[in-house]
């Protein structure tokens, strides 16, 4: 997904939500993203993430429990 404006948006949603992390293009045309909260607030920011923004299309999620190094910000990667 990419052109669509996903990861900008995903990175406002993050900071609306509170949650730390990060969000990349990935080669194949998806994106990554690495979200750090409690379980409440990530399944918020998943359920949002699952709409995604008014000009994209997203089909479906995967998500994973994974151990992430702390970070107090939300962030782009190029």
């Amino acid at each position: 997904m990419q052109g669509v404006g996903y990861r900008a948006w995903t990175q406002r949603l993050a900071h609306e939500h509170k949650v730390a992390g990060n969000v990349r293009n990935l080669p194949d045309g998806c994106v990554q993203v690495d979200a750090i909260g409690d379980r409440n607030t990530l399944s918020s920011f998943r359920r949002k993430l699952l709409e995604g923004p008014a000009t994209a299309h997203v089909i479906s999620i995967t998500a994973a429990e994974i151990t992430l190094a702390a970070t107090s910000g939300f962030e782009i990667v190029y």
